[in-house]
Formats: C-alpha cells, structure tokens, sequence
C-alpha cells in the first residue's frame, strides 16, 4: 500500500494494490515527489499486460494513477530501485526486458 504518516503517528491509507492492473509489490523502489505535489512510484508486478508492473502516480489531490504499464519488450519489466526526478521528469530503472539480453533498461517518462 502507499501510505501518509503524519507528525502524530496518523496512519492514513492512500492507495492499496489488489496485484492487477494497478500493479503489486511496491515496496522495492521508494517514491520521488514533484513540486506541484505529486507523488510518482513503480511496482515490479502486476499491470495490464504480462505481469511486468507499473509505473503510478498520486496527484496532489491523491488520485491514484497508472502512467505507464511495463511488458516484454524494449520498454523493459520489473521496475527496481528507486525514481529520480530529473529535469521534470521521472527517470528509474527496470530489471529485465529491453533490447540487449533482457538485462533491464534505464527509462524515462516524457
């Protein structure tokens, strides 16, 4: 699940996986966060297609988003590590697929 913590140990619930189509397992890679308030993280499971994981986002109204959906392919799968958010836009790292071996890729969201 992606959670809120607040200064007085408040737990609120912002989103939780059911491992399909929204994706599952996001514990591996952490959350990066934009200035207008977003908030951008991946699941290396679950998606649309091939189980291969998603790319999400929560909106600064915390609206939660898939923004891209991994499968075989060149766009790699199993997203790991974490997210960096460069130039205005949200960079990271697959563990598999792409075009050389199927070693993972580096991506980026246009």
């Amino acid at each position: 699940m992606v959670f809120r913590l607040d200064p007085a140990g408040n737990l609120t619930v912002l989103h939780s996986f059911t491992g399909g189509t929204d994706g599952g397992l996001p514990g591996t890679g952490g959350l990066t966060g934009t200035p207008s308030g977003d908030i951008y993280g991946a699941t290396p499971a679950g998606g649309a297609s091939n189980d291969g994981g998603v790319l999400f986002r929560l909106d600064a109204a915390r609206n939660f988003s898939v923004v891209h959906t991994f499968a075989q392919g060149a766009n790699g799968i199993s997203p790991s590590g974490g997210l960096l958010l460069w130039g205005g836009s949200v960079s990271g790292t697959t563990a598999a697929g792409g075009p050389n071996s199927g070693r993972g890729v580096i991506f980026k969201l246009q």
